[in-house]
């Protein structure tokens, strides 16, 4: 059917009245709240708050940069869309109120758009778009929301309906006149089971069905063509048992207009879509090599349908990661499919060519640093869309918050997400303290005054109740062993001058999670003093100078703890149910270590963690896995662990409560003393935007054959595509770690190219304790881009050749003579083929703990050269930089870089910054200086690769105020005016008339004893090697003048 024509003006009175609805109802309830009872609660969502999705879309035949269309508005979260069929336009376009106003002129039918969205207090409804655009006249319009005319925009589910039972809506599809799509909306009753359910929704009564039966979860559901068949990943009867990768559901087919007939048609399976009503793709990860790959199921046309009567097919090949496929009715030649390449640390769409077997990339040409996901086709096959994050955001678009208010139906109650981990309010509730790594803050609630009064790596807070300005924090790594170096301290906040810190505990044996007692006088916290995690209270003052009452003993982690208004209990985490599970219970003790009971037990393996007191001390507030799991992992962004709501329970163990619904991991609650209002506050410092990561399992999860399979992939057929990581090893799970054995290579051994030659040999080097250099190579002479023959050698091969020229710089010759090497030499068929390999060596081979600092093996990867420019951008000096990294990957050693590279990646940064032309036209402005004046004085500094860095002048009247008035001189590097932020060093002085004078200036790369002993001695250069008296500086640089 032909889409209708809408005025700008008729949708603006329709898109007001839904406005003015929803506005009306908050007021209404703001209104009703009695803000002298209520109090509000808030939370710490992993990465949620900077994933800003947008749908976008492509046109498949031509994915070029300036056809990209951005199809949602850019409020809020926007996420996993489908393109209705055309049979389910015209219904609608119904939903419409006054049809009849409808009427004037649109070029184009509009490009029709479900989708999930949480554009109303981070309440996810689903939403249909229609939006008009006009590509053909302006072919590089990035987006196609230049006005609000330009989209008709209508809720399909009523917020009306929904105010009573807050929940999680997903994965919507139109199906004749009904929407179907997967809601949380109904409490299973049995803890660790999941929420969600398959439901149908007619779109014009609004009348609803589940699909699913009662006491089982469905995810991901997906109708067939013909709307008759809906496939869903479900655990059936067993129940979800704690997966945070792979899920081990099963896909079940049932009739979508009651859920009845329903059979098991695959095992192990997730993320269905059907091409027509007998065949289906699907997701999971081979059981054999660990890759994540795409599957074809084909149901008989004849006879029962179960697992043994489905054929099921391997379609993506192992060697890279595929996932969460989409196909189109009809389109048996192609899907398109998700990829995280071992190349890349981004996730990307891509398109599997079913006939050629052939990936062909997509999104990676349009931006290949931006994460990409789960998409779907057209009905005509014709765009693929997708949501990525929209960057930085534009007029119109939400911006990053600090505070974003979640509906709840609990009165008297407002609910936050917040952007800081471990968050804790002061007394009166006006301030919030919170961790950032690195670094502890405090904020207004408001979002005002934001400081830092900490830059050590720290977690868990607490502020004390009666003291002002005194708050506590555990000041070391996170998740860690019992012995680990971790100590609490006291800070005051209100010293704005020093931010005085006190050690209160002395051992470093792991001391965490200090909680203080209501009149202010002790601290209730975690130790791994004695071997296992327990609890001990101390002085609040003094700390354990004064003594230390041991709470609670055994051999087991008793942690979190959280000490109540009234001082009678102190709640904590505890898996003493069953040590070392990761299984975690909450309890509930006196002081005086009497009454322990057990609060509350999320299944019989599940997690309650960080319980946090309301101000009343009725209630407690915390997060765990009570419900389950609410979406397949892999079609999100990373989380430590893909589930963990909010959820309030009575003292009695009564009354348990989930307040959030999504596939977040939401953790680390605080109870406000009092009430908030529910409105957005905007961050005052938001940080780089995008700033999440994709799930950290998919890069790890290859076993030893299949890296071996992946090194002789063939590329995506596009051009530009990115190399091989060079650090195979970097990339495989420690139980499934890739031997010396297995990479050993062999005379015969093929390869694709000669580069993934190279890094098969690092690859092996790496594992076995040597690095590796290309020596020699032979080329054609007929086409000097072919290499016919390689050679890759030992980094100590061969020795340093002797120079009778005099080096300013000799370096100690660490060549042996090692005869260890590999050569390829180029087949008939184009590939590469080992000839010759040498494995014995004759030195001593690194270590494994020294293995990484090979310089064959040191690499700033994309993801690495983010945290690092984000840090120092930060202001986290390097040396701490370095240290964050180590920690978050458990160690210096599985960086992938060293200190070193951490600094040289910055300097190559800030040199890359300074564009060619600045650097030219500096130095013509010197040359044509020293061509007028002979005594004009210029140096400039070099790196290694013939970079600048470092710049001084002076000229001749200068240098004359030098010879008369040098005996003093004032130097300074505090100036950074410049927009590269490079220092620059004025040397001044003061003539016979008491006026400033200048003796030279210099532009900077650092601060470092390099670049002022550099700087010095150009100085005395250019000054004829006169060296004042006095200098005056806040630098230790002058000690370089003592030569």
């Amino acid at each position: 059917m032909k889409a209708p024509n809408i005025c700008s003006l008729c949708f603006l009175l329709v898109f007001f009245k839904f406005v003015s609805c929803a506005n009306a109802t908050a007021t209404a309830d703001d209104q009703d709240i009695d803000i002298s009872s209520g109090t509000s609660i808030i939370y710490y969502p992993l990465g949620r708050l900077y994933f800003a999705f947008d749908i976008y879309s492509l046109p498949i035949h031509s994915p070029k940069p300036y056809h990209e269309t951005k199809l949602t508005d850019g409020h809020n979260l926007n996420y996993n869309g489908h393109f209705p069929s055309p049979s389910s336009s015209s219904l609608l376009f119904s939903l419409l109120p006054n049809q009849t106003a409808i009427n004037i002129q649109s070029d184009q039918p509009p490009l029709q758009l479900i989708y999930v969205t949480e554009r109303n207090d981070g309440f996810s409804n689903i939403y249909f778009d229609a939006v008009y655009s006009d590509d053909a006249r302006n072919p590089r319009r990035r987006s196609a929301l230049e006005s609000l005319g330009d989209r008709i925009q209508i809720p399909l589910l009523s917020d009306q309906s929904h105010q009573s039972r807050v929940s999680m809506k997903d994965k919507p599809t139109v199906a004749g006149d009904y929407l179907v799509y997967v809601s949380t909306h109904e409490d299973p009753g049995i803890p660790r089971a999941s929420w969600t359910a398959v439901y149908s929704t007619h779109l014009k009564s609004g009348s609803t069905r589940r699909l699913t039966p009662s006491g089982v979860a469905d995810l991901s559901p997906a109708v067939s063509p013909s709307g008759i068949f809906t496939a869903a990943a479900s655990y059936g009867g067993r129940g979800w048992t704690g997966e945070v990768a792979d899920l081990t559901t099963d896909i079940y087919v049932f009739l979508t207009r009651d859920g009845t007939q329903r059979v098991k048609v695959v095992e192990h399976g997730g993320w269905p879509s059907w091409v027509d009503d007998r065949t289906f793709y699907f997701h999971r990860k081979d059981d054999d090599d660990g890759w994540w790959s795409v599957y074809r199921a084909t149901l008989p046309t004849e006879g029962p349908i179960s697992t043994q009567t489905v054929t099921i097919e391997r379609v993506t090949p192992p060697g890279i990661n595929a996932f969460t496929p989409a196909a189109s009715p009809g389109n048996k030649n192609f899907i398109a499919v998700a990829t995280r390449r071992t190349d890349s640390d981004y996730r990307h769409i891509e398109l599997f060519d079913l006939i050629s077997n052939e990936f062909k990339e997509v999104t990676r040409l349009i931006s290949p640093d931006t994460h990409h996901y789960n998409p779907f086709i057209s009905p005509d096959s014709t765009r693929i869309g997708y949501h990525k994050c929209r960057g930085k955001p534009k007029r119109n678009e939400s911006p990053p918050l600090i505070l974003e208010n979640i509906r709840t139906t609990i009165p008297d109650l407002t609910l936050f997400r917040f952007d800081g981990m471990f968050p804790a309010f002061s007394p009166s509730g006006d301030r919030i303290l919170f961790v950032d790594l690195p670094g502890v803050f405090v904020v207004n609630s408001d979002g005002s005054n934001l400081r830092q009064i900490s830059n050590s790596f720290a977690f868990s807070t607490a502020w004390n109740p009666v003291r002002p300005g005194i708050v506590y924090t555990a000041v070391g790594p996170k998740f860690a062993s019992e012995s680990t170096e971790v100590d609490i301290y006291s800070i005051d906040v209100d010293d704005v001058d020093e931010y005085t810190h006190k050690r209160l505990t002395l051992n470093g044996k792991n001391n965490a999670f200090p909680s203080p007692s209501p009149d202010g006088k002790w601290l209730v916290f975690r130790s791994g003093r004695t071997g296992h995690k327990n609890l001990y209270i101390m002085d609040a003052v003094d700390g354990e100078r004064s003594g230390l009452h041991r709470l609670t003993e055994g051999p087991w982690t008793d942690t979190m703890c959280n000490w109540s208004p009234d001082g009678d209990w102190i709640a904590f985490a505890s898996d003493r149910d069953d040590p070392g599970s990761g299984s975690f219970e909450l309890y509930l003790i006196h002081p005086n270590g009497t009454g322990l009971r057990k609060l509350v037990q999320s299944g019989s393996a599940g997690r309650t963690n960080h319980p946090y007191f309301s101000p009343d001390g009725k209630s407690i507030v915390f997060t765990s896995d009570y419900g389950g799991i609410s979406a397949e992992p892999i079609s999100v962004p990373h989380q430590f662990q893909p589930y963990g709501d909010i959820h309030t329970i009575k003292l009695d163990g009564s009354d348990i409560q989930r307040l959030t619904h999504d596939p977040y991991e939401n953790g680390t609650p605080a109870w406000s003393p009092r009430y908030i209002r529910p409105r957005n506050v905007k961050h005052p410092k938001p940080k780089s935007y995008c700033t999440f990561d994709d799930c950290h399992w998919l890069k790890n999860n290859t076993s030893a054959g299949s890296a071996a399979t992946h090194m002789l992939l063939p590329k995506p057929q596009c051009a530009g595509s990115n190399l091989l990581d060079n650090k195979i090893s970097a990339e495989l799970p420690l139980e499934n770690e890739v031997t010396e054995t297995d990479l050993t290579p062999y005379v015969g051994m093929e390869f694709e190219t000669e580069e993934h030659a190279y890094r098969f040999y690092n690859a092996y080097a790496g594992l076995t304790g040597f690095s590796i250099r290309r020596e020699w190579m032979n080329k054609s002479k007929m086409d000097q881009n072919i290499i016919l023959s390689r050679n890759f050698v030992c980094f100590k091969e061969g020795f340093k050749n002797i120079s009778n020229c005099e080096a300013k710089r000799v370096r100690k010759d660490i060549r042996t003579g090692c005869s260890a090497q590999m050569t390829i030499g180029r087949q008939s068929n184009g590939k590469y083929a080992v000839t010759s390999f040498e494995k014995q060596h004759n030195h001593t081979l690194a270590t494994p703990r020294s293995r990484h600092k090979l310089p064959s093996q040191r690499k700033v990867s994309a993801a690495r050269a983010n945290q690092i420019e984000l840090a120092k951008d930060s202001g986290i000096r390097q040396k701490l930089i370095f240290e964050f990294l180590s920690r978050q990957v458990g160690g210096g050693e599985n960086v992938g870089c060293t200190l070193k590279d951490v600094s040289n990646h910055l300097t190559s940064k800030r040199i890359t910054e300074m564009e060619e032309g600045e650097a030219y036209t500096l130095l013509h402005y010197f040359q044509s200086k020293k061509s007028t004046n002979p005594s004009f004085f210029y140096e400039i500094q070099l790196d290694a690769e013939d970079q600048i860095t470092n710049i001084f002048w002076a000229d001749a009247k200068m240098i004359v105020d030098y010879v008369c008035f040098g005996d003093i001189v004032s130097f300074d590097t505090t100036y950074r005016t410049n927009k590269n932020s490079r220092p620059f060093a004025p040397f001044l002085g003061f003539n016979h008339h008491r006026q400033t004078v200048i003796f030279g200036a210099a532009l900077l790369y650092d601060e470092t004893s390099e670049s002022f002993e550099w700087l010095f001695k150009t100085f005395l250069k250019a000054m004829c090697e006169k060296k004042p008296k006095t200098i005056f500086t806040n630098q230790n640089a002058f000690k370089m003048l003592s030569d």
